[in-house]
């Protein structure tokens, strides 16, 4: 009689019953050229993937639903692989680092919902019989025929069972019983949407009576060792014959065979040409090939030595990414197609490693990445960060309770992927502490695989015993630099959290890294958003998160945080990763253009650089140039002509790389600038006279062509040649809709909260006085004095506004400004926007782009002309938050319906253009709920804040930080249409000239709020 089934849930020295014992990935064929992608055009393979009959319950309430006469009629249908929450079955939850039960280990609480399957199928009943479930979360009880076959934990790591005695002639039926949670829920606490099924492939093998069990396949220098375990009867007819490409032996009579490979100078595999040879494992009887198993390898050899990580004895880096497995539409049911668009994407932006976040992936992903060139870190699926609500997150790893499912999950993850080439490192897990279990754990990888390198975060990180890296994640640049270059390589195991618009300090970050070659490299927090698709009732898509499924116990939208949106959309972050990542790092010093090769084994003799020399955005010169065979790490001058004959005054001068591999797919570009060569020269405006008048709350100034109207302070009104192109005040602004490193799930510890208090949002410019003269040149100046503040105690700005107006209609506006009172540490921005017609939808500028850019997150923009509609101008976040901006503007020009408004700027400056409002953005938390306004909002700003990485990691640097300090801000608003005429604007320096004036402010609450510069109406 077996225990009861609620006790084999709930017993972590009970991982399975009946399952056969862990073992590589074996596909078993009748013909060569079959992996698991393409499994199903093995003979010996029946697929049992499609529709189920299926039915959900809150509990285990339906016992018999595996016998043959159960009537399942009214059963709905759902497909596998699959994860039912993604289907109408209960709803994904997102707890994150809680438990999503209550914390009674190894029990779950009182509820605990099931699913049931069960699928009818025609096999044969001769041979051996082996299913195989590839994932199933959490637990599961398997039966066939009505007979129980068997029951497993241990989500992520495929269950076999022998089922040679079940399977009859005709008609069979499968059944599985899955259950939500079982003890493995506490070992499987990883940051993701947490789903439940029968997510990953199902498969019935039918072999002989002898049949390959197991193989494994390592190399050692020029050496390729194959072992194979047969199961069942061996007699002296039973060869097997190994072949690896034009060599091949063959063994008889032996269960065990063993072979060796020399091979003379092999091309070894590695990320950048990851060449690799078929093996061929053939079981012969009498001549007869019974099964054929194919296999591509790759010679690599992954140690670690002193402080670098290696590669066939040659350090290498890694340029590595942290990724789930994820479908917004099917969870971690994922296609071998997407697995594979998602890996090219990956390579095709320069990086060259992945970690298996957190747990092992699909084997089919491993395939791939020997084939494309991809380092993968492979992680055991142990994650306990829950257990932190008892005082230590390495509760179970201490608890000797706990050994067997330890062990257990790391030996399955080592015998199925022992063979995968791509692999770099094992890891022990996540977020799980330290203890001796992971002691044995780390012991056991390394008798099995004695050179390969193991990590783990959970004991001294500084100087950790059971990992061969000193491994830590989301530091400021000051924690990197304080590594010492002696010990353990050091690996930035996650870092750059790109949750929403998201993150600076990446170039800062390689820069020091190239440099510093103790530092291995590490993986970017994420490859992509894990959010929920679903669709409003007007059909617009969008994509839940934590809190959008009545769960109370929820992190939000702390799951959004990828370099691609939910859908695979890369964003800009993404883009900027493929410049700083790319093997072609481009310097300029002391006058040179220098280029060093970041690859670790490929010489630059591949690539092709075109290259321009730009007099702003105008090319003069241009020309194209195979590079030379740059050594790895070596640095060459690239021999460019820079030479500017006469250089325009006022043009800045720039040199624009771009380089291309042999297939023509574009490696990165890379924008040197070589300054402004020759001084702006003074813009002088032409004098005339105007027509002046001045009222209670507004002065009107205006010529024949043109009419201005400055009210309570502000520009309000702008007309030239019968156009309307301003008809709203121009709106001083400190505020932006807060990006989640702001602190926009409003965690305390974030920026917004503090933003709040002191009223950012509610800031408004109060006039004090106002005067009209002439100046020396003969231009009308308006200069206005008042305050810019909220109404509270806190602190606000002193603000002095001169407006000059030329006679061709052109304004100067020239902004100081100097804090007083109480401020926050940080402020988002200062500057201004204007409402504008929605019939100027498109904007025209010289500056960086064309994606959006910021002072922190701007090397994959190159200064140039760009054009673009207003609903091309803003990417849109699966969270909607600050977007759109464009750093280091010269000049942007706006226009449509016969109408254009340009700002030119007397330095650069940043500018955004939205068909939405600034509120609108802040409130929506949905894209489809962000609704486009009937006006366009064109924001022309001094400063805004850097993005840094706060929802996980560091604030940004001081360099890129924004604090209240004294600031003058200057430029010129124009009806000019004409790019000659804006360019050579852009090109004068102006009286007014934007730049900071003094240092941050020091906050002084003893001075008064009220301290009102007296100045006369005139």
């Amino acid at each position: 009689m077996r225990i009861f089934e609620d006790q084999r849930l709930y017993n972590p020295e009970f991982t399975q019953e009946n399952r056969l014992k862990p073992r590589a990935t074996v596909i078993p064929s009748l013909h060569k050229g079959v992996f698991y992608r393409n499994r199903l055009d093995s003979e010996l393979i029946l697929d049992l993937n499609g529709e189920y009959s299926f039915c959900y319950r809150e509990k285990d309430d339906i016992k018999d639903f595996y016998r043959l006469d159960f009537e399942d009629g009214e059963w709905d249908s759902l497909p596998v692989p699959s994860m039912w929450q993604y289907h109408g079955y209960s709803a994904p939850l997102y707890p994150n680092v809680e438990y999503p039960i209550p914390f009674v280990p190894p029990y779950v609480g009182n509820r605990n919902p099931v699913g049931y399957y069960r699928k009818r199928f025609t096999a044969s009943s001769g041979g051996r019989k082996i299913l195989y479930l590839g994932g199933v979360d959490s637990a599961f009880f398997v039966y066939l025929n009505g007979e129980y076959v068997g029951f497993s934990k241990g989500s992520r790591m495929p269950a076999e069972f022998d089922v040679t005695s079940l399977i009859c002639d005709g008609e069979n039926l499968l059944c599985v019983k899955v259950f939500t949670y079982s003890d493995g829920t506490y070992l499987e606490n990883q940051d993701m949407l947490l789903a439940s099924g029968i997510f990953r492939d199902v498969m019935l093998y039918t072999l002989n009576d002898t049949f390959v069990w197991d193989y494994c396949i390592r190399t050692e220098g020029n050496t390729l060792f194959a072992d194979v375990t047969l199961n069942g009867d061996v007699s002296e007819a039973t060869a097997v014959r190994v072949a690896v490409g034009e060599k091949s032996q063959t063994v008889f009579a032996q269960a065990r065979p063993s072979f060796r490979f020399d091979i003379e100078e092999p091309v070894r595999w590695n990320a950048e040409q990851p060449y690799t040879y078929e093996l061929t494992i053939e079981l012969l009887s009498e001549d007869n090939v019974l099964e054929i198993h194919t296999k591509r390898v790759g010679f690599a050899e992954f140690t670690v030595e002193g402080n670098k990580l290696l590669l066939d004895g040659r350090q290498i880096t890694l340029k590595g990414v942290n990724r789930h497995e994820h479908d917004p539409k099917n969870g971690r049911a994922i296609t071998v197609e997407q697995t594979e668009r998602e890996l090219r994407l990956i390579k095709s932006h320069n990086f060259n490693a992945i970690r298996c976040s957190h747990y092992p992936n699909n084997p089919a992903f491993y395939e791939l990445c020997t084939e494309l060139g991809i380092y993968v870190m492979n992680e055991a699926d142990i994650e306990t960060h829950g257990a932190y609500v008892c005082g230590d997150m390495g509760y179970f790893s201490k608890h000797p309770r706990w050994l067997e499912a330890y062990c257990d999950r790391v030996s399955r993850m080592y015998e199925r992927d022992k063979n995968e080439t791509c692999i770099s490192i094992w890891t022990l897990g996540n977020e799980n502490g330290d203890g001796e279990n992971l002691h044995k754990c780390f012991e056991y990888l390394k008798s099995r695989s004695v050179k390969k390198p193991v990590m783990h975060t959970g004991d001294n990180g500084r100087e950790p015993v059971i990992s061969d890296f000193r491994a830590f994640g989301y530091f400021t640049m000051e924690t990197l630099m304080s590594f010492p270059k002696d010990g353990k390589p050091v690996m930035m195991l996650e870092y750059g959290h790109a949750m929403g618009n998201s993150p600076g300090l990446m170039k800062d970050t390689w820069d020091y890294v190239y440099r510093h070659r103790h530092i291995c490299g590490g993986y970017v927090w994420e490859f992509k958003n894990h959010g929920f698709y679903a669709e409003d009732e007007e059909g617009n898509a969008f994509y839940k998160y934590g809190g959008d499924f009545g769960d109370i116990n929820h992190w939000s939208n702390f799951s959004m945080d990828g370099y691609c949106l939910s859908d695979g959309t890369p964003k800009p972050s993404l883009r900027e990763c493929k410049n700083i990542l790319s093997p072609t790092y481009v310097t300029y010093e002391n006058g040179k253009i220098l280029l060093t090769n970041t690859n670790d084994f490929r010489a630059l003799d591949y690539v092709t650089l075109r290259w321009e020399l730009c007099e702003d955005y105008i090319t003069k010169r241009s020309g194209e140039m195979r590079l030379p065979s740059v050594a790895p790490y070596e640095t060459v001058a690239l021999e460019i002509d820079t030479a500017v004959g006469n250089p325009e005054p006022g043009a800045e001068y720039f040199v624009n790389l771009h380089f291309y591999d042999d297939s023509g797919a574009e490696l990165a570009f890379k924008q040197v600038s070589l300054g402004i060569l020759e001084p702006k020269p003074t813009f002088v405006p032409q004098k005339d006279d105007f027509r002046v008048e001045r009222k209670e709350d507004h002065i009107t100034v205006g010529s024949d062509n043109f009419e201005i109207k400055i009210e309570n302070g502000m520009l309000s009104y702008v007309k030239k040649d019968g156009a309307v192109l301003l008809d709203s005040p121009m709106t001083l602004n400190l505020y932006r809709a807060p990006i989640d490193n702001d602190g926009i799930v409003g965690w305390s510890e974030r920026w917004i909260k503090d933003w709040k208090k002191r009223l950012y949002p509610y800031f408004e410019f109060v006039e004090l006085g106002s005067r009209v003269n002439y100046s020396d040149s003969g231009s009308l100046e308006i200069k206005v004095v008042g305050k810019w503040a909220p109404i509270s105690k806190f602190g606000g700005f002193d603000v002095n506004i001169v407006y000059t107006v030329m006679r061709d209609g052109n304004v100067l506006v020239d902004i100081h400004g100097t804090p007083y009172g109480k401020f926050a540490e940080t402020i988002p921005r200062l500057g201004v926007f204007f409402e504008l017609d929605s019939k100027m939808d498109n904007a025209t500028w010289y500056g960086r782009g064309e994606d959006e850019c910021y002072v922190d997150r701007c090397e994959h923009c190159n200064f140039g002309l760009y054009t673009k509609k207003v609903d091309e101008m803003n990417f849109m976040y699966d969270v909607p938050q600050e977007c759109g901006t464009r750093v280091d503007t010269r000049f942007v020009k706006i226009f449509g319906g016969n109408k254009t408004l340009s700002v030119i700027g007397s330095e650069t400056f940043s500018f955004s253009y939205h068909d939405f409002t600034l509120s609108d953005l802040i409130e929506a938390r949905h894209r489809n709920e962000l609704k486009k306004s009937d006006k366009n909002y064109l924001y022309i700003d001094y400063a805004m804040r850097g993005l840094g990485s706060k929802s996980c990691g560091p604030d940004p640097e001081e360099c890129y930080e924004l604090r209240a300090h004294e600031f003058r801000f200057a430029f010129m608003l124009s009806a000019c249409s004409d790019g000659e005429g804006l360019l050579e604007l852009s090109r004068k320096r102006f009286d007014a000239v934007t730049e900071k004036l003094g240092e941050t402010h020091i906050y002084d609450e003893k001075r008064d709020y009220v301290n009102i510069v007296e100045c006369n109406k005139e």
